[in-house]
């Protein structure tokens, strides 16, 4: 995102502000503090998401960074949101990103392993945003489950940790073989990764089952109101009051329960919790100040999770989605943890 391009357009001219991949890396890398193996060309592929390959110094770690949604190719991949097997038939993954999650690490990983073999007792961090952030939960949940590093052979690389932190990550994955000792390895595999959400972002909840029942509840409420088109209009203008029944219907759609459709089976967000992080007050320079809350992201015995939540249809749920947002949220809460010793995480009564 920081050098997206390396030619600019204006009135379909081309302007010579061709940057060499050297200046890129040099950006890329006095923004993240780190040093960059390699960062793909700009300009999106239906194949291979953006990405760079750093070494971090500071937090001992070799870093795989995934872009998130940018361009047509990326758009084409979110919505090829149907279900694949993935883990060997384990679960099932949303399948345009479990396709490019296989492609990319096989683009990436000659890499990945030479510059953890280069870096003795550095660990493996996976980092994205959006389309990005579900490719990384992916790829963690991937690698973990199957023990990558401890099984490769490689006497360097067997103590590797394999840690995720997603961004707004839509949902891509959801257990279906759930005999206990696969529950509980899914459990592990998952347990380094962290997800986070900010203000009323819509992309955590954007899956094919999340859509059927926000257009069943659509159905519902246009069928309360579909004898009364001059009244629906005036609701809609927020000129009238909006019958109470209809209101029930609006605010409660995730009680309408679809039954299951193959291949659109209700996906989650591979991470043990999520960090939902709201915007509570402003600081002494007039800037926003969060809170997090830790979400479950799916089912757990009887209490709903994140993806049993329907999409809030919100003015900002694309504008909470950008990547500005977060940085701004994460910077918040790790201020007032580091900084202010103030608590960092809040939790509902």
């Amino acid at each position: 995102m920081i050098d997206s391009a390396d030619v600019s357009q204006v009135f379909n001219k081309d302007l010579v502000t061709r940057v060499s991949e050297q200046a890129r890396m040099r950006k890329i890398a006095k923004y993240v503090n780190a040093e960059i193996m390699y960062v793909t060309q700009p300009g999106g592929s239906i194949e291979l998401l953006e990405h760079f390959v750093a070494v971090s110094k500071v937090d001992k770690a070799v870093v795989l960074a995934i872009r998130g949604t940018y361009s047509l190719s990326g758009l084409q991949i979110d919505a090829a949101a149907y279900n694949k097997p993935f883990l060997g038939g384990v679960g099932v993954a949303h399948s345009g990103m479990a396709e490019r999650t296989d492609f990319l690490w096989d683009h990436a990983k000659d890499t990945i392993l030479e510059a953890l073999k280069n870096n003795p007792g550095y660990d493996f961090i996976i980092s994205g945003h959006s389309l990005g952030a579900g490719t990384s939960a992916l790829l963690a949940l991937q690698l973990n489950y199957d023990a990558f590093f401890a099984k490769h052979g490689d006497e360097l690389l067997k103590h590797v940790k394999v840690k995720c932190f997603a961004f707004a990550p839509p949902p891509v994955f959801v257990q279906t073989d759930n005999t206990k000792i696969t529950v509980l390895k899914v459990k592990d595999a998952i347990a380094n990764t962290s997800a986070f959400i900010h203000e009323n972002d819509c992309v955590l909840f954007m899956s094919i089952d999340a859509v059927r029942r926000l257009a069943n509840m659509m159905t519902l409420v246009g069928a309360k109101t579909v004898c009364k088109p001059v009244r629906r209009l005036l609701m809609a203008a927020d000129q009238i009051k909006i019958p109470q029944d209809v209101v029930d219907i609006a605010v409660s759609g995730s009680t309408y329960m679809l039954p299951a459709v193959n291949d659109a089976q209700r996906l989650a967000t591979p991470a043990p919790y999520v960090v939902w992080m709201r915007n509570f007050d402003v600081d002494d320079n007039d800037l926003p100040q969060f809170d997090a809350m830790l979400c479950r992201p799916h089912l757990d015995s009887i209490l709903k999770g994140t993806n049993d939540l329907s999409i809030l249809l919100h003015r900002s749920m694309i504008s909470d989605h950008m990547n500005p947002m977060y940085e701004r949220a994460v910077n918040s809460v790790l201020e007032q943890i580091v900084k202010h010793k103030k608590p960092g995480y809040v939790f509902p009564v």
